[in-house]
């Protein structure tokens, strides 16, 4: 586990549905950050204005590279963006289980779904995750 994590800079949150979505470690390839900041430069370039729009928030994701999971967690991943019960799409949040952090995070779908398929295995450039905060430890 590294020194600071993601799940360090988040707030507690509870999810809209409560399942939880697990899969191979390995597939989880990106975690991103960022922050809203609008910045205004000088006509002249000598100049900037920053202003942040987030506060002391932090916008996240993480991604699933879906031509690399085995059949059943392409399954599973697919059940959690369809189905009502679970994610409906962007509509519910949900628990993503980190397994390689150790941590479980809210999270919501931030993407179509989108789905190849190969003769050897399912393929989608990434899913992405929006994290929206923590379940404590």
């Amino acid at each position: 586990m590294a020194s600071h994590e993601i799940y360090d800079y988040l707030s507690e949150k509870t999810p809209d549905k409560d399942v939880t979505l697990s899969v191979d470690p390995q597939t989880v390839i990106s975690g991103t950050g960022h922050k809203v900041v609008n910045i205004h430069m000088a006509v002249d370039g000598s100049a900037e204005e920053r202003i942040n729009m987030s506060g002391t928030g932090v916008i996240c994701h993480l991604g699933i590279l879906y031509k690399l999971l085995n059949e059943s967690d392409a399954g599973t991943v697919m059940q959690f963006w369809y189905d009502e019960d679970y994610g409906n799409g962007p509509t519910n949040s949900f628990k993503f289980n980190h397994a390689k952090e150790g941590h479980v995070y809210v999270v919501r779908w931030d993407c179509d779904f989108e789905r190849l398929t190969y003769p050897t295995f399912y393929g989608n450039p990434v899913l992405r995750l929006r994290v929206l905060g923590k379940i404590a430890d």
